[in-house]
């Protein structure tokens, strides 16, 4: 019923995300650093629509949650289909080993608590709950609807 349904849609959004990826070549400098400015605007534009809880946010809280973000798409894009603990671990570690300036701040914090947010990724919970079990993202905050 309803759960094929969803591993159906997730499944085919892996397949597009993946393809995506493909086409990009990965996320290289270039491209962290234009989705890097990408966040900085929608983060003023966010905060200027008066969303609740960003007058609270700082701009470091903004990159974070977007590293956050990004970090768990990609490792998304970089597993196999019913990844192991390791399998996702290594996709982790492959992002967050040369990081882009702006983002090692946020990597290291995911680091310490990397294992509970492999276990919430091989749970199926979404990017944005991955990041708020963290703590390094809130409603209010996130960018995306994922």
């Amino acid at each position: 019923g309803a759960g094929l349904r969803h591993q159906g849609r997730a499944g085919a959004a892996q397949s597009r995300d993946r393809h995506l990826m493909a086409q990009l070549g990965g996320v290289g400098f270039a491209w962290r650093l234009a989705l890097v400015a990408a966040a900085v605007l929608l983060a003023c534009v966010h905060q200027a629509s008066g969303a609740k809880g960003a007058l609270s946010a700082s701009a470091f809280d903004y990159e974070t949650c977007f590293a956050c973000e990004l970090t768990w798409r990609q490792v998304h894009v970089s597993v196999p289909l019913n990844p192991s603990a390791e399998d996702v671990n290594a996709a982790f570690d492959e992002f967050c080993a040369n990081p882009v300036p702006v983002f090692e701040a946020s990597c290291r914090d995911m680091a310490a608590q990397r294992w509970k947010m492999v276990d919430d990724y091989l749970a199926g919970k979404s990017f944005n709950s991955i990041c708020e079990n963290a703590q390094v993202c809130w409603k209010g905050l996130m960018l995306s609807g994922a």
